[in-house]
């Protein structure tokens, strides 16, 4: 019941030569007279309000994400076609991050990160902080060599802190200067479910049902 306008903005672009020429897709909602007319729509920066918050405890895929860093020069991270179906995160580097809004981790608070990666390489780490890029440390993934950018297997770790309604940072390292690996998709357990959950679902068979 709700409509949308999808754009792009050269913001990212505006003073920063290093960057060349990138868009940034915004999004902003649709409001219509009584006679059904469109009223002028006001861009902005921040976008709707959120309908409601992100579930953590659903296998959500990764490309899901509210924002990711802008680094100089014309690498980031990107999306691509993924073997398992849908879109993965690559171009993974050492310092990368995205993030996911209001993550709704309940009262109980989570105990463990899954989450679904592929390397040719050793990996590297998956630093999983809350609110902010330099906020509280909630876990450390490790992420091992699977044998091939499409090669996919879970890594998962524990986690302490998440509770309540907190924005989640992922944020990417590694050794050297290349892409250090690839993200699928991820989920919580949840502390009340844990017992009964299992460290290596197949991400098929639970997952968001919409994007965030």
């Amino acid at each position: 019941g709700r409509w949308y306008c999808f754009y792009h903005d050269a913001s990212l672009s505006v003073g920063q030569p290093k960057r060349g020429f990138k868009r940034s897709i915004r999004v902003d909602e649709m409001e219509f007279n009584a006679d059904g007319s469109i009223r002028p729509l006001v861009w902005t920066t921040a976008g709707p309000a959120k309908l409601k918050n992100f579930d953590p405890y659903v296998v959500t895929p990764a490309v899901c994400l509210n924002q990711t860093d802008v680094p100089e020069g014309p690498h980031a991270v990107s999306t691509e076609a993924c073997s398992e179906g849908g879109m993965d995160i690559g171009k993974i580097n050492h310092g990368d991050w995205v993030r996911y809004a209001n993550v709704d981790f309940h009262p109980d608070g989570a105990t463990n990160f899954i989450v679904r990666v592929a390397s040719p390489n050793g990996g590297g780490k998956i630093e999983l902080h809350l609110d902010r890029l330099d906020g509280e440390l909630a876990g450390t993934c490790l992420v091992p060599a699977t044998g091939g950018w499409q090669v996919w297997t879970n890594a998962s770790c524990p986690v302490i802190g998440a509770v309540g309604v907190r924005d989640l940072y992922l944020k990417f390292t590694g050794p050297g200067t290349g892409d250090l690996f690839n993200l699928q998709s991820f989920h919580f357990t949840l502390l009340s479910e844990s017992a009964g959950m299992t460290m290596e679902m197949n991400p098929k068979d639970r997952t968001h049902p919409t994007a965030q």
